[in-house]
């Protein structure tokens, strides 16, 4: 990838990041020109919008409004950013449940502040040039049979052998996308032995849920349950979760789920869904409470709407000995409601 070509868009509060960075970028070879700066999530969401963006450098806290991890699921969910475009997050808060938030957001590459120009420059060009050699063999020719695509990915392998779990992961895909499952899972069960990533187990859990292959899910779960990656650890409450569900066992779905949000809190869609379960159990305090948390991470996003405002109304009245307070709180989220129904 030719860095003259490339487009930038630095994310921060900060107006001393922003110039520091872009100072940064400009001695690497970046074009000025090339190179877009924004102070806020919407701002970047506007110019990621009009503009063809390579590389998303992001702060993960903005002060106020959506967060960096809330930007990201939007382009994501909007269709804006795809496996051709890159993302890094610029965080200066390095505990561990921030850290784990990051992670499991999946972007290609994070960076503690402060940062040495020297480790940015390195992470930039690194993140680059996997994404450079990654696109040529990511979306290869619908009209390749899967031998042939297996067979260009396994050269890659063999050229570039530091990228070979990301190529192995791009293997995987091509195999689902056939349903050649038992296949795809080979190669999860030799990289779990091998990478030190969660990947493997995600996919894993994929490939056996789609299949519907519960009793493959459970002793794959219990397996993989006690590695020493909280990422991990979290995938299987929630895989565990779902099977509970699906067997009508809401209340053990509810508690699985709640680890999960101990280990990463900020997921609007898991605190969602397990407000829903805490309302099916006529837990309604812990309901009202999921459903809030909800509300506040989906506040100002594309997730924000109408539906999750009425869940929490519905919590709220549903408690027993419900305050003057708690009537209060209640009735504003129903007058903001009805203003957007």
């Amino acid at each position: 990838m030719n860095i003259n070509n490339v487009h930038v868009l630095i994310a921060d509060d900060s107006p001393l990041i922003l110039s520091s960075l872009k100072f940064a970028l400009r001695s690497m070879g970046f074009r000025d020109e090339n190179t877009f700066t924004c102070k806020n999530a919407l701002q970047a969401i506007i110019i990621i919008e009009s503009n063809n963006i390579d590389l998303l450098i992001s702060d993960l806290n903005f002060g106020t409004g959506t967060d960096g991890i809330q930007l990201v699921e939007h382009i994501r969910a909007k269709g804006l950013f795809n496996d051709n475009n890159s993302i890094i997050i610029l965080t200066g808060d390095t505990r561990t449940s921030t850290v784990l938030s990051i992670i499991d957001n999946q972007p290609d590459d994070y960076i503690v502040k402060p940062y040495k120009t020297k480790d940015l420059e390195y992470r930039i060009n690194k993140t680059l040039r996997r994404k450079k050699i990654l696109n040529k063999i990511n979306h290869l020719p619908s009209n390749m049979s899967l031998e042939q695509k297996i067979f260009v990915c396994d050269e890659h392998i063999s050229k570039y052998t530091e990228l070979s779990n990301h190529i192995d992961r791009i293997k995987c895909n091509y195999l689902i996308q056939e349903k050649q499952f038992e296949s795809a899972k080979n190669i999860f069960n030799k990289a779990l032995k091998i990478y030190n990533e969660d990947w493997p187990v995600r996919g894993m859990l994929k490939v056996l849920s789609e299949q519907n292959k519960n009793i493959d899910l459970e002793l794959f779960i219990n397996s993989v349950k006690d590695k020493d990656s909280a990422i991990i650890k979290m995938l299987c409450y929630e895989a565990s979760a779902n099977l509970h569900i699906c067997s009508g066992h809401f209340k053990e779905a509810a508690s699985l789920l709640s680890k999960c949000v101990d280990i990463v809190n900020n997921n609007s869609e898991r605190w969602l869904l397990l407000g829903q379960l805490h309302f099916l159990n006529c837990n309604f305090h812990e309901s009202s409470e999921a459903f809030k948390q909800s509300m506040i991470l989906i506040e100002g996003t594309h997730k924000d709407n109408s539906s999750i405002h009425y869940y929490y109304l519905r919590s709220k009245f549903m408690k027993a000995n419900i305050s003057a307070t708690e009537l209060r709180s209640a009735t504003q989220i129903l007058n903001r409601f009805n203003k957007k129904t």
